[in-house]
């Protein structure tokens, strides 16, 4: 990736377990319990109000 992202980790249920901004070709590690990962432009999770807890909607 070029450009900053916001990462969610979510579980299996896309409850949020972390949140990271990622700074060009930055990577997360490795957590137990992650199912899913969300990204999105950077700020996005701010905007949307999306934090460690919350659940994500899929589908």
């Amino acid at each position: 990736m070029r450009v900053p992202l916001d990462v969610a980790l979510l579980d299996a249920g896309y409850r949020v377990l972390a949140v990271h901004r990622l700074r060009p070709w930055g990577m997360t590690r490795p957590r137990h319990g992650v199912a899913a990962v969300l990204e999105a432009p950077a700020s996005s999770f701010e905007r949307w109000g999306l934090a460690v807890g919350s659940r994500v909607a899929v589908g």
